[in-house]
């Protein structure tokens, strides 16, 4: 299906289930960004789920 946005992109080439682990690998990041500096305030060692290490892991 072909949609005219005038002078925009209809983005149809894009693939969603793509876009969705970028979106699942970035929030990862997050996480394990967030523990790092989390423990760093602390003078701990930093809390990691495995599901996030798994998740960045994907996406590199």
């Amino acid at each position: 299906m072909t949609v005219f946005l005038g002078d925009f992109e209809d983005f149809t080439h894009l693939d969603l289930h793509l876009l969705a682990a970028a979106d699942a690998h970035g929030q990862a990041q997050i996480r394990l960004d967030r523990a790092r500096i989390s423990a760093r305030t602390q003078n701990t060692l930093p809390e990691y789920h495995p599901d996030g290490i798994a998740a960045a892991r994907s996406g590199s």
